[in-house]
């Protein structure tokens, strides 16, 4: 298998990947799934919604493949929002 096709594969795994997290996020916006507990729900969302903005901008944009300090700062930012958000919902 060449290069070309290898990468589509591995593309459309992670599509694949990025279509089930949706649907598993749009599962725990049910209310009912922790008995009214929005803040458990809220933080599972936002790390979902963290591995899928990784995965997009990891795969897609190619970011992978970036220099190690560029790659090291988007992860680091990626971390600060979701813990600052996180934190928000955990807090209130």
């Amino acid at each position: 298998m060449n290069t070309a096709m290898q990468r589509d594969r591995v593309l459309e795994g992670v599509w694949l990947l990025l279509v089930l997290s949706t649907v598993a996020t749009w599962i725990l916006g049910d209310e009912r799934l922790f008995g009214g507990d929005a803040a458990v729900a809220a933080v599972l969302i936002l790390a979902i919604s963290a591995v899928k903005v990784w995965l997009i901008v990891a795969y897609f944009m190619e970011v992978r493949q970036a220099p190690l300090v560029l790659r090291a700062a988007f992860l680091a930012y990626l971390g600060v929002v979701f813990a600052s958000l996180a934190g928000l919902y955990l807090l209130r």
